[in-house]
């Protein structure tokens, strides 16, 4: 195209953007080979800046050329103020007077937002109505508490007066309307839900800022005319015109003093009338005006050519627009000659955003289907669907009552279910990184923090969960917690003045924790015996008690005043008015300090009666709370030891002696333990169900640990409920439907640093979890899991909705289940072999979830795994899966890793959709294992079970031939010595067999040779060797006789 210039990374850019010294291109290429034209301007350096940066007020050329004043006497890139001086356009209508005249800082717009309505008087910031006249300074300026320029009563603290559209509680915080009698404690006293059993007013939408459609529905007045159909009869997109009309709020007949008021009824002040900008919606306050005064950048009509350098000319009517409205999208010139000739828009690529149609700009994901309208096209809230919506609550707000409480308010997010979504609340204090939650289990679009700290400043968001999708937000809004109750002033000392009597001198330290600005000290004294007190106050730390009986003993007492009431008491002293009698403080003398103890002494120095001693033992673990504990000491006992304290950890003694005469002074020593401070547990609490909560916790064994909790954090720093375990979780019982705070810390042997609190909103009683949830059994394609209903013999049908979210995939699937049963079987299918899941199981009201992994079974593995020997290389060979898996597809694949134990190292070797694999490149002496699975998917993350089998038949020689030889030389070594052995064996057998066969041959010889000897009268048998010898040396058989006939068969 070209009006277009294409980039060496082949991008496309406005051809206006070449050489003007920013990096479009991203690879400087639009910047190279540019010469001092074009737009641009070349220093006597040499170094090129843009035309628009030379006069702009701004030195850009290291030797400030482009701000030379012979070039820049008769033009200013910046803004001129009337002396000619030239700015920079950023300090123009930043705030700050520039100009000695201020010219810079007139006729400014504001900076608003959509949803900020009102405008400080130096049209510099922008407000909600709420954080107007709440008696908390804004502005900059003061205008939003200014009673001329904001309207504000001159009432005192918490009197003010709500509109017509709200309703007064009698603590005087300001609802809507809508909340009255909804049987929902908004107040914070009730008073919105008294006298409610028969309402005198049936509601209407006009009360409510809200548009009635024609079928009896109400909906917010912002939703008319905006192309969609939320009455559900399109009532509410009838008579638009083609376009979404302004929405204009009900305003007063009458307009404050010094403000002007527009033909729609909407109030401005009167310096904005005739300014040069329409505030007004239908522009009344800028017509009729006089001539239009210089400098003024004003649509106006102008002789042709009489436009300045900052203004375009339209061509019919020659008006002059400011130059910034010249191809901005909208038609400001009648003729429309302010759009014509516009530069093509160059290619805008949004990686990790999403893109509007127009391709104007980039958002982020989460701006996508919000509800708001980022897109000048209004591109990114068309086509929503149920997987690309995002929910997030609008106009939040909050309120704070006189109990410190603070009240959030926000609008429903548009289209969003009010069945199966709640709210979740997260807060932190500002220089916190860290957002803690809050569950409301509520789906009312209005909660009450009672468990923030007093005096602080918070940031908050709401976020919406629907089942198990939480819709985040990056929008919060920061508030100012009420001041809190102060804690006691300590180290209250009375003394008696010298120069009058009947006059005692009180002098105490103000509150660690004030927790508020206090405002004044109420001191009380009272007389012996009697049950009356008297007070006086004082702004100071120190006052004058007078008018006091001589030789009286008087208690006195005293205690912080903030905004929100009186704080607790400190200890009482008492002292008796006789002058000249002075008691001293005592001596505090440490004796010896361990880890977890204190040895210290008392003694008076002064020869007093002392009845006994009060010794406060101070130490600090939290900025919030200075931690006490106060020991009474009978008589004149002076060693004392303080056990169970804490390692390395600074501690404060103070003591003051019981005397006939009063209190004492005060004396006070400092000393830390010796050893390490252990570190504070750290706690997890959750509630169970509606009165049951459940706490775990880390930390050394062998101790006991102590569990407090309260309902706001002042009662939990106060006046908290505790128990006692040994163990590292417990189960504590509280009211239902309350929000409490939870620490835990150890309290013996020594008493340790505490936990961070946690705070747990209780659940209600139609939102509890599932119970039991289990797996029964897991396949590789299914699954089936148990659970039991969240109370016993429920009696009707419960819808549970279970959520499946595949870890591998990143998608999720949701099912609905409908039974009466107390306990539910349900069978998960359609899963992966090898996946992994997370299940969640709830009712379908959004009740507290349930939730278990399961891992399905893997692929098995590949039966018949073979390994065939080839000259140069093997070849691995196993049955097809698909045979036995009917899961399994061909063109998955199997993929093939080899083991090298040699060299301990594993490695893989390819992947095949065939039944056999080739391997090569082997190493002489390496003994292998090689294992066979179906391919794995996702990065690994699904795979099969693996065949494995081992290969070792690779000799040690240098080459194949010598491994082929050398394994012939070990064929050798083997067949040779079995030969060996079977020829030894056979001639051995052959020898067995010729002895007895002689000897078979000897024997049948001497019987064949035998004769009857008639000397002997027996038979004599001889071998064939013994032939010829005498009868004597011959053996002899007796037993015949010459009457015995001698038989041979």
């Amino acid at each position: 195209i070209n009006d277009e210039f294409s980039c060496s990374s082949g991008m496309c850019i406005r051809l206006s953007w070449m050489c003007d010294g920013d990096n479009d291109c991203r690879d400087w290429s639009d910047e190279a080979n540019c010469t001092a034209t074009h737009g641009i301007f070349q220093d006597k350096s040499i170094l090129v800046i843009p035309q628009r940066w030379a006069c702009d007020g701004d030195a850009d050329c290291q030797d400030g050329s482009d701000e030379d004043p012979a070039n820049c006497e008769k033009k200013c890139n910046g803004f001129q103020c009337p002396n000619g001086t030239c700015i920079p356009t950023s300090k123009h209508c930043d705030g700050i007077n520039d100009c000695s005249d201020a010219s810079d800082e007139q006729h400014c717009e504001p900076l608003c937002t959509r949803y900020m309505d009102f405008v400080c008087k130096n049209r510099q910031q922008c407000l909600f109505h709420s954080m107007v006249c709440d008696g908390i300074i804004q502005c900059r300026d003061g205008s939003d508490e200014d009673a001329s320029y904001a309207g504000c009563s001159q009432d005192p603290e918490f009197h003010r007066t709500c509109d017509q559209f709200s309703f007064q509680c009698q603590n005087g915080v300001c609802i809507s309307l809508v909340w009255k009698c909804d049987g929902m404690d908004d107040c914070g006293d009730y008073s919105d839900e008294a006298n409610c059993e028969n309402p005198t007013e049936a509601p209407n939408c006009s009360r409510y800022y809200q548009f009635q459609c024609r079928n009896g529905h109400c909906i917010p007045n912002r939703w008319k005319c905006d192309e969609e159909n939320d009455c559900g009869d399109w009532s509410d997109e009838k008579d638009c015109e083609g376009k979404v009309h302004p929405v204009t709020t009900s305003v007063p007949p009458t307009c404050l003093p010094n403000h002007f008021r527009c033909n729609s009824g909407a109030c401005i002040v009167n310096s904005w009338v005739c300014d040069g900008y329409k505030d007004c919606i239908d522009g009344s306050d800028e017509e009729a005006c006089p001539t239009s005064r210089p400098n003024v950048t004003v649509t106006s009509p102008a002789l042709p050519g009489r436009c300045s350098r900052f203004e375009f000319e339209c061509q019919q009517l020659h008006k002059c627009i400011p130059n910034w409205k010249r191809c901005d999208g909208l038609r400001d010139c009648q003729d429309g000659t302010d759009e014509r000739s516009c530069p093509t828009h160059s290619t805008l690529s949004c990686p990790n955003g999403y893109k509007c149609e127009d391709g104007e700009a980039c958002i982020m994901v989460t701006e996508r289907c919000d509800g708001y309208l980022d897109c000048s096209d209004s591109s990114d809230e068309s086509n929503c669907t149920d997987d690309t919506i995002v929910y997030k609550v609008q106009n939040l707000q909050w309120t704070a009552d006189f109990s410190g409480d603070v009240t959030l308010t926000w609008a429903r997010p548009k289209r969003m279910s009010s069945t199966s979504c709640v709210y979740n609340i997260y807060y932190r204090m500002v220089g916190e990184s860290i957002w803690k939650i809050l569950e409301t289990h509520s789906n009312k679009t209005n909660s009450i923090l009672k468990v923030l700290k007093p005096d602080c400043t918070y940031q908050v968001k709401v976020q919406v969960q629907c089942l198990s999708r939480v819709y985040n937000t990056n929008d919060f809004i920061t508030l100012r917690t009420p001041e809190g109750l102060p804690d006691a002033p300590f180290n209250l000392q009375l003394s008696l003045k010298k120069e009058a009597e009947g006059v005692v001198t009180g002098c105490w330290s103000p509150p660690v924790n004030p927790h508020g600005l206090i405002r004044e000290f109420i001191v009380e004294y009272s007389r012996s015996g009697s049950k009356e007190w008297s007070s006086l106050r004082t702004t100071k730390n120190c006052t004058e008690i007078k008018n006091l009986q001589v030789n009286t003993l008087y208690t006195v007492r005293v205690a912080a005043v903030t905004s929100r009431g009186v704080g607790n008491w400190s200890d009482s002293k008492s002292i008796t008015t006789i002058k000249g009698k002075v008691i001293p403080p005592p001596v505090i003398h440490i004796e010896s300090y361990s880890e977890d103890s204190i040895s210290f002494s008392l003694k008076m120095t002064a020869n007093i009666k002392v009845s006994g001693y009060v010794v406060n033992v101070y130490w600090t673990f939290d900025t919030h709370r200075q931690e006490k504990r106060t020991l009474i000491i009978e008589g004149e006992k002076s060693i004392q030891k303080v056990a169970n304290l804490t390692a390395h950890t600074p501690y404060e003694i103070s003591a003051w002696a019981k005397t006939e005469l009063g209190d004492s002074p005060l004396s006070f020593v400092h000393v830390v333990t010796s050893g390490t401070r252990p570190a504070p547990p750290s706690l997890k609490a959750k509630a169970i169900n509606q009165t049951a909560v459940e706490c775990s916790w880390t930390g050394p064994r062998n101790v006991v640990y102590g569990i407090f909790y309260a309902t706001s954090f002042l009662e939990l720093y106060r006046s908290p409920h505790n128990t006692t375990t040994t163990s590292h979780n417990i189960t504590v019982l509280v009211q239902r439907d309350e929000q409490y705070l939870f620490l835990v810390r150890v309290m013996s042997p020594y008493q340790g640093p505490p936990s961070d609190y946690v705070v747990v909103k209780m659940i209600p009683d139609n939102r509890l979890p599932p119970r039991h949830l289990h797996s029964v059994h897991t396949g590789k394609t299914f699954a089936v899991i148990k659970w039991e209903s969240p109370y016993d013999s429920p009696d009707q049908d419960m819808l549970y909705a279970v959520a499946v979210k595949d870890l591998i995939r990143k998608t999720d699937r949701i099912y609905k289940v409908k039974t009466r049963n107390s306990t539910v079987e349900y069978t998960l299918k359609k899963l992966e072999p090898g996946g992994k899941y997370h299940v969640i199981v709830q009712l379908g009201n959004m009740s507290k979830e349930s939730s278990m992994k399961i891992n399905t079974v893997p692929l098995s593995a590949p039966d018949a795994l073979k390994i065939i020997t080839e000259n140069d290389h093997i070849l691995l060979f196993w049955k097809s899966l698909a045979l036995k898996e009917s899961n399994f597809n061909e063109s998955r694949g199997y993929e093939i890793h080899m083991f090298d134990s040699l060299m301990n190292i594993t490695a893989y070797l390819g992947n095949t959709t065939e039944n056999f694999f080739k391997v090569s490149n082997l190493k002489i002496g390496h003994n292998y294992s090689f294992s066979v699975q179906a391919r794995c998917l996702y990065s690994g993350q699904m795979c099969g079970e693996p065949a494995t089998l081992l290969y070792d038949e690779l000799g040690t020689g240098e080459d194949s031939s010598a491994a082929r030889a050398g394994r012939s030389t070990d064929v050798a070594a083997i067949v040779v010595p079995v030969l060996f052995l079977l020829l030894v064996t056979l001639g051995i057998g052959f020898v067995v067999l010729y002895m007895r066969h002689r000897r078979l041959q000897n024997s049948f010889t001497a019987f064949a040779n035998s004769h009857y000897s008639s000397r002997l009268g027996s038979a004599i048998f001889s071998s064939g060797d013994d032939l010829g010898d005498e009868d004597d040396e011959a053996p002899m058989i007796t037993g015949f006789s010459d009457d015995v006939p001698m038989v041979i068969a």
